[in-house]
């Protein structure tokens, strides 16, 4: 069944590849080939440290990291300069005995340079190889070592290959914790006298890091570890020796297994004093401290009052200065004290908003999913960290307008991590079942919640706010489950907001007899159902005129919402348009009076 034969001249071609892209791969199969040895020589848990410890290869999963960062001890997993020093002044006090202090320094120099690229030139690594460059340059050109000059050309070089590393956390991490070893550690050491000998040593620089970092870590991250400081006086003594029996390890697995095992069994047992340390302090209460995103100004007085301390400026300039600052930060705090802040997060395709009243918090919807069925989503990696940059660990009450997975399933995420005090859910829900139903009075029978059940004309209250249900009737019966959606009309003051879940046109011109009972203006209308055409319609547009309309909405979603027609009514019925889609988390912000609205891009 041959239909034609094809005759050829067979040429040998070569693909050249440049010298960086062939250094490259050599390294990436140098560093492919450790880790198959790590992980042959170790178990799971202690390969996975060990490779992202040493090689830069970050597989731990997200409950162990979240471990090692509520003790701590999270940046011993970055190939940190703390690795970096270890390994150059051993190499450096080695050879500089063998062959002399200037070309010990070089062969130093160029093993590091090269561990650095081998690692994936982290920020950590890269700082400190041009830090640890210039001190051993000291050795090569005889010149004295300076510390706090080596790090200002570090940064200057960094920020001349790119100004936008001063928003990098892994830059501003590593050249803090640093500038706080040279400047607070000495204040410290003048400071406070308990002795000088390596326990109080180890203890002052770690605290003086720990005081460097206090702003960054709440700005980034919103929480501290309390039992920090202990964690790592208890594991950091043993980095060195992990370091290098690691090293070790990797190398005579090459030579002779039998050494290798050795090596590893050091090592093994190393981390198990480590991980066990790490969860006797996650199994002490509060080992976290939830503080929040600090303002940008209590970060000012922060940073002022450290550096008034180091430059031992006198204690009237100190005392005038921090008072002035804190009577505006007193100002501002009163005045946030009076608003009511409406959060309409960015969940991808479908609804959340997060109400903030006198530090009390209330939910309408939590959202979907933004990931595969096995993956931390929206309760965790959206809701979860906004109230944690609050502040926050439970919340007033909680407003499920309907069963759609997108509305309801970030809460049931986000039930694990907070305190929640009420469900409010639709009256046509009480006696129904469904699968969502099931799960939410699950976790409210566990987590004992509150379940509330609300039909229309109830009104719920919390000081000023007051907010009534505009549907639906108990004696409702509801076929389709968008038609089951809340309508909650929002009153503080004189602001008045209306949700819709994803009601249909049906139930909104149900509720335009009410709507036109309203005296003022409507500030804020919750589109329907992402914009979609079943709601929307021209008749309660015409009645409402809200002067802003959000749409909650996922970037390119497969249902083409919001619908065309459907923006182009709101072009004509409201004055602004905000979509998270667009805008990203939408904040509106009340007085009862007067109204501001902002977007986090800004748009």
């Amino acid at each position: 069944n041959i239909l034609s034969v094809i005759f050829g001249e067979v040429e040998k071609t070569s693909t050249s590849k440049s010298t960086k892209l062939l250094v490259k791969d050599y390294l990436y199969n140098v560093r492919k080939s450790h880790a198959s040895r790590v992980d042959y020589l170790l178990n799971k848990e202690e390969s996975e440290i060990i490779k992202t410890l040493l090689l830069g290869i970050n597989i731990i999963d997200k409950e162990q990291i979240q471990q090692f960062r509520s003790t701590g001890l999270i940046h011993l997993l970055a190939i940190s300069g703390l690795h970096i020093s270890i390994i150059g002044m051993i190499l450096f006090t080695i050879l500089k005995r063998l062959i002399g202090y200037r070309v010990g320094a070089v062969l130093t120099f160029i093993v590091i340079s090269v561990y650095c690229l081998y690692t994936g030139l982290h920020v950590s690594t890269l700082r400190a190889t041009i830090m640890l460059g210039i001190y051993l340059g000291g050795y090569i050109f005889i010149r004295r070592y300076d510390g706090s000059s080596a790090l200002s050309l570090a940064i200057i070089l960094f920020l001349l290959y790119n100004p936008f590393y001063l928003q990098d956390i892994g830059f501003l991490l590593s050249f803090t914790a640093i500038a706080g070893i040279f400047y607070i550690e000495p204040r410290l050491k003048e400071s406070i006298l308990f002795g000088d000998n390596i326990v109080i040593s180890s203890i002052r620089i770690m605290l003086s890091v720990q005081l460097a970092l206090i702003p960054i870590l709440l700005y980034y991250f919103y929480k501290l570890p309390t039992y920090g400081l202990i964690a790592n006086l208890a594991v950091l003594p043993i980095m060195p020796l992990i370091v290098i029996l690691a090293i070790l390890m990797i190398i005579t697995s090459y030579i002779y297994l039998p050494i290798a095992l050795f090596f590893a069994g050091g090592v093994h047992y190393l981390l198990v004093y480590w991980l066990k340390v790490m969860e006797l302090l996650n199994k002490l209460p509060f080992n976290e401290l939830l503080v929040g995103r600090p303002y940008i100004l209590v970060i000012m007085i922060y940073m002022l009052t450290v550096l008034l301390w180091i430059f031992k400026m006198k204690k009237r300039w100190i005392f005038t200065t921090l008072s002035s600052m804190l009577i505006i930060l007193l100002v501002i705090n009163i005045s946030d004290w009076k608003n009511l802040t409406l959060h309409f997060m960015d969940v991808g395709q479908g609804d959340s908003m997060i109400m903030d009243y006198h530090g009390k918090y209330i939910m309408i919807d939590g959202g979907g999913k933004i990931g595969r069925e096995n993956e931390l989503n929206v309760g965790s990696r959206i809701l979860m960290p906004f109230f944690e940059s609050q502040g926050i660990k439970s919340i007033h009450t909680v407003f499920i307008t309907h069963t759609d997975y997108d509305h309801i399933y970030g809460i049931i995420e986000l039930v694990k991590f907070m305190t929640i005090k009420e469900i409010v859910l639709p009256i046509t829900y009480k006696d129904e079942n469904n699968k969502w139903l099931d799960i939410i009075r699950e976790i409210a029978n566990e987590n004992s919640i509150k379940i509330y059940y609300m039909a229309e004309g109830d009104v719920w209250r919390l000081g000023d706010v007051q907010i009534t249900c505009l549907g639906p009737d108990e004696a409702d019966v509801i076929v389709e489950n968008n038609n089951n959606s809340l309508l909650l009309y929002i009153q503080y003051e004189e602001f008045d907001g209306i949700f819709l879940g994803d009601t249909t046109k049906k139930k909104e011109r149900a509720i335009i007899p009410y709507i036109q009972n309203i005296e003022t203006q409507i500030e804020v209308v919750k589109i329907a159902h992402h914009g979609s055409a079943t709601s929307s319609s021209k008749e309660f547009l015409e009645v409402a005129k809200p002067t802003i309309s959000i749409i909650s909405v996922g970037i390119d979603n497969q249902y083409g919402h919001p619908n065309k027609e459907v923006v182009e009514r709101l072009n004509m019925y409201s004055k602004y348009i905000y979509m998270t889609s667009n805008q990203g988390e939408i904040i509106i912000r009340t007085d009862g009076k007067t109204t501001k609205i902002e977007s986090v891009l800004g748009r």
